[in-house]
């Protein structure tokens, strides 16, 4: 007999399905057959992989247990609690570190206040120099644009 869509002989398909199995499939396939499963007949070996399908399904239903599935909580040990709580130490340990370095490294309100002061006091040196030398400039040319 062939395989109806494809055309492939019985023999074909079992030795296809045969060389697709596992080793340890291949070696209880072989035991059930008492001896090597190429000996066969296909009928005999179509048989014999049929009552092994049937006998598992039914065995797998009988020893079935349903398993739920979800979320289960776990055992939390004393050790576990503790390390916890010293990662948790650590953790504050450090951001307080941090945010202290940061503080160290702002200047205060007063400094700021004084930086900017004396910023001031240069700019308006600077400009009261510009605005002299520019005056000392247009007079020059007007002296110039008089002689």
């Amino acid at each position: 007999s062939n395989c109806p869509q494809h055309q492939i002989t019985e023999q074909l398909l079992i030795q296809y399905f045969y060389e697709g199995l596992l080793l340890m499939d291949r070696n209880i396939l072989d035991a059930a057959s008492g001896g090597a499963l190429v000996d066969k007949t296909p009928g005999a070996v179509k048989g014999l992989i049929e009552n092994m399908s049937l006998n598992s399904q039914q065995f797998t239903r009988s020893n079935y247990v349903a398993q739920t599935r979800g979320v289960n909580e776990i055992q939390v040990s004393s050790s576990n609690k503790a390390i916890d709580m010293r990662i948790d130490e650590l953790t504050l340990l450090v951001k307080q570190l941090a945010l202290a370095k940061a503080q160290a490294n702002e200047p205060s309100l007063e400094d700021l206040v004084k930086q900017t002061a004396a910023q001031n006091i240069q700019f308006q040196q600077q400009m009261v120099a510009q605005n002299m030398q520019f005056q000392q400039t247009t007079y020059a040319s007007i002296k110039d644009l008089k002689a």
